[in-house]
């Protein structure tokens, strides 16, 4: 496994096998959640995401499991920011260790009651739209010193949003300092044609790839240009990419370790996925230089 690419996707999947397409029940996601904790691609494993109205039954189901589980990190999603302030308050305990909270704020007031509450001992995540109101909530974000997240997919074409929306949003938490994560849509590495879903009648659609979303993030904290990270996000051809031990390259960009380990640590933190074994199965890949 190549150094660069290791830090690049180290705890990158937040697992969320409890949201759609995979809608798995709370037992069956948990148990899958064990079982990846115990694999040899758990360095690739993130949170354990739940929403909060499961919560006191996911600590009962942790605690089942035998032999006893070490504390389970989660990120746990709130309907809205009254909700999330409960889940600020939560307390810790055996079975859990929550990380991080996620919620959709529709106002910058909203914003702002989540910033009072917030103790700074968990990372806060606004969803915001890609909209006209992305600029104002980046910076009520900003000002409240919590950070933003993005929705890059779903289960419909209609919910990948147009590349430049998402540039436009890596951009803005560039220019605010704000890290960030990513749900829905990047269960293959690279831009391409994807079944949206696992039902026979699932619609097919372009998606982003996960590779291409964290190495774009990754470049433009440097010099790439809005229009090519956009054609960097819209690259579906393998050999556009060379990834070598210490380096990982776009055409003529290149990152470097040292700006790959700062990209995660500060700034593009992880994705959530339903799946954890698609993201996993398409690595390595035939671009790796041994």
């Amino acid at each position: 496994m190549s150094t660069a690419l290791r830090a690049l996707l180290e705890h990158v999947v937040d697992y969320a096998g409890l949201y759609p397409p995979a809608s798995a029940d709370l037992v069956t996601a948990a148990r899958n959640y064990a079982s990846y904790r115990a694999g040899d691609d758990r360095w690739m494993l993130g949170r354990f995401v739940v929403g909060v109205a499961k919560l006191p039954e996911l600590r009962g189901v942790i605690r089942s499991f035998r032999p006893a589980e070490a504390a389970w990190p989660l990120t746990v999603v709130a309907p809205d920011a009254p909700a999330a302030t409960g889940v600020i308050r939560a307390v810790d305990d055996g079975a859990i260790t929550i990380e991080s909270i996620e919620v959709k704020a529709r106002t910058p007031a909203d914003v702002g009651l989540l910033g009072r509450a917030a103790d700074r001992k968990r990372d806060v995540y606004v969803e915001v739209a890609l909209d006209e109101s992305l600029e104002t909530m980046l910076d009520a974000i900003a000002a409240a010193k919590l950070r933003a997240k993005v929705r890059t997919g779903g289960v419909t074409v209609e919910s990948v949003p147009p590349t430049a929306y998402l540039v436009r949003f890596l951009r803005g938490c560039i220019d605010r300092g704000l890290g960030f994560k990513a749900t829905a849509g990047l269960h293959h590495p690279l831009r391409g044609v994807y079944k949206m879903g696992y039902g026979a009648d699932a619609a097919s659609g372009e998606m982003f790839g996960f590779l291409s979303v964290f190495l774009a993030a990754t470049l433009m904290r440097g010099t790439l240009s809005n229009d090519d990270a956009c054609a960097l996000l819209e690259e579906a051809d393998e050999s556009a990419f060379v990834i070598d031990d210490q380096t990982i390259a776009w055409h003529d960009h290149v990152a470097d370790l040292d700006a790959i380990t700062a990209t995660r640590a500060r700034f593009a933190t992880s994705f959530g996925s339903c799946s954890f074994r698609e993201p996993v199965d398409e690595l390595p890949f035939p671009m790796v230089r041994a």
